[in-house]
């Protein structure tokens, strides 16, 4: 019977997050990251966030039922000790990833944030499944996979997505709205989200309340379906910004009026026929797409940023040329690459 609750419980902690995961990624349309690096932070959000986050929660709450006792104890842990520390140390990967010209606006920032916390809810929700089915039974443990898949791992996913959504915000904004404003707002935002379903199941699980863990269950989906929302505004963003961006550069001669009418949207840009035969059309949308986008970037950098962002600029028009020539053999891959010359 162990084995059979360790494969259900391996099974119901990775598939859904994975399911989660790979509709999230599909979102990106427009400048889609690289999966290998999405995996990655997922990866770190299930093992090192996992990791981290229960060993300085274990120790932090150790320390708080030393000094104010158990019953202190079980509320502050839960509610104020865990949204704290693991909303950090889900999201430590973004940290390095904003240096990187993979992670440059708000939906970049959605989209690693909510890795990071799906990752984390598969290791968590393994741990529990295997816990209350060992130790309540099967059934109890089918109804704990109910709850945490459906509630536990949206609260994860919206915490973390919340935080990246606004250090994807600041990318690219004066250096105290980058570095201050910005990424402590998105973690006040995280914590407060955490926070609130923490306690609304602590106080359920003390008090016997059901009443207070369906209300908390109800403003979960509401926060997972505003998320929802969050990041097609977001892409409707992109998309004017692309729109605009090309605009600019069928008045300049860079490209076809007809180009700059079908490139931002993702389903037209998917087509085949529209470009003449033998030009790249994956590289010759990402270079204009990527275009676009530095050239909105660079509307909001200053200093040597913003002469990074122009020199893309430049180098992106060069490569656009040289596809639409038919040399694109001659034409360097300017989007690959894990940053630019200029260190952004």
């Amino acid at each position: 019977m162990t084995i059979v609750i360790i494969f259900v419980s391996a099974m119901a902690g990775i598939l859904p997050m994975l399911a989660y995961l790979c509709f999230i990624y599909w979102l990106d349309r427009y400048e889609r990251e690289p999966w290998w690096m999405v995996g990655l932070v997922f990866i770190w959000g299930g093992l090192g966030g996992a990791m981290f986050g229960c060993v300085i929660n274990t120790t932090v709450i150790s320390v708080v039922t030393m000094a104010l006792g158990e019953e202190t104890a079980a509320w502050v842990g839960p509610v104020v000790v865990a949204p704290l520390v693991e909303e950090v140390t889900k999201i430590v990967p973004l940290f390095g990833l904003i240096f990187l010209r993979h992670f440059d606006n708000a939906t970049d920032g959605l989209i690693y944030g909510a890795a990071c916390g799906l990752g984390f809810a598969m290791t968590e929700n393994f741990y529990y499944f295997y816990n209350v089915g060992t130790s309540a039974g099967f059934g109890a443990m089918m109804a704990n996979i109910f709850v945490r898949t459906c509630f536990t791992a949206l609260v994860h996913c919206s915490a973390s997505a919340s935080w990246g959504f606004f250090l994807g915000v600041g990318r690219y904004r004066a250096p105290a709205l980058r570095w201050l404003v910005l990424p402590v707002t998105g973690y006040l935002s995280a914590v407060s989200i955490h926070a609130f379903w923490n306690g609304s199941a602590t106080w359920s699980t003390q008090k016997g309340d059901l009443g207070i863990q369906a209300g908390a269950c109800a403003v979960i989906l509401t926060l997972a379906v505003f998320m929802f929302a969050l990041t097609q505004l977001s892409l409707y963003l992109e998309h004017r910004v692309i729109k605009r961006g090309l605009e600019d550069e069928v008045a300049s001669g860079l490209l076809p009026q007809a180009h700059a009418a079908i490139i931002p949207y993702w389903l037209k840009r998917m087509q085949s026929g529209w470009l003449a035969p033998g030009v790249d059309r994956e590289r010759y949308v990402k270079a204009a797409t990527l275009l676009a986008f530095r050239k909105h970037q660079a509307n909001h950098a200053i200093g040597v940023t913003r002469e990074g962002l122009l020199e893309d600029v430049e180098k992106y028009r060069v490569e656009l040329r040289l596809l639409l020539a038919g040399t694109r053999a001659q034409a360097p891959d300017l989007s690959a690459g894990w940053g630019s010359s200029w260190g952004r």
